[in-house]
């Protein structure tokens, strides 16, 4: 951990931090200003598992299977570096993950994490329709996100799940005081991967892969609290013009 003083407060020059499967390098700035303290710091955290940085987070709960995880930060809060809370910052996160497995989790606990693994506690609705994408949990390929972080909300239109089976996306807010959901979670079948007798090339010709998959998108609108969120099937244009 490495500073400077400056007229005005303190300059973070480097400050590098390891832990149990995961290690983070920071710099920023921490000033006493008229109206307070204001600290601001810009991060990258780095993860062998997801589940090393849900540990180091406090959570309790066994989400992950593997996923190699960078995490990057770009956040402002007001109050002393020891002041930070998620509810004052304000900012942006950056996450990426790959191979990994999201397991059943008790309800409530996903939400303090943006939402993140909103998927994993999805009521019974989504594995009505995808029963073979939800069974045991939800394998992924990757995961990758943005959100942006503003008076105690996480804004995303960027979370993403590649799945063998489906790609499922996840936009909108999640109240990190108010402790609910307001957004959307699409899944998009990956059908053109599940037909193995009929030669790729000639899909290709017939129709582009990625039209003939989300042409059976599914579209879901979650709102409520963390522990009891209410799922909604929403009616999407393509549906519209078969019925």
């Amino acid at each position: 951990f490495r500073t400077l003083p400056t007229q005005d407060g303190m300059t973070i020059e480097a400050l590098s931090l390891r832990g149990d499967g995961y290690q983070a390098s920071a710099n920023g700035t921490w000033l006493i200003r008229t109206g307070g303290h204001e600290t601001s710091v810009v991060s990258s955290v780095r993860a062998d598992e997801l589940q090393d940085l849900v540990d180091a987070l406090g959570f309790e709960e066994r989400a992950v299977l593997g996923g190699a995880t960078e995490v990057k930060l770009d956040l402002t809060w007001q109050g002393q570096p020891t002041d930070f809370e998620l509810a004052k910052a304000r900012g942006g996160v950056e996450i990426r993950a790959s191979e990994g497995q999201l397991l059943e989790i008790s309800p409530g606990a996903t939400g303090r994490m943006f939402g993140f693994l909103l998927m994993t506690s999805l009521p019974r609705r989504l594995r009505l329709d995808f029963s073979d994408v939800f069974a045991e949990g939800v394998e992924f390929d990757s995961i990758e996100g943005k959100f942006g972080l503003d008076r105690g909300h996480a804004y995303t239109n960027s979370l993403t799940l590649e799945n063998p089976s489906a790609t499922i996306t996840v936009s909108g807010r999640t109240g990190m005081i108010d402790r609910d959901y307001d957004q959307v979670v699409t899944v998009t079948p990956k059908l053109s991967s599940s037909l193995p007798l009929v030669p790729i090339w000639l899909i290709q010709q017939l129709l582009n892969k990625e039209v003939f998959d989300k042409a059976f998108r599914f579209e879901y609108y979650v709102t409520g609290n963390w522990e009891n969120p209410v799922v909604e099937r929403q009616m999407i244009e393509s549906e519209s013009r078969n019925q």
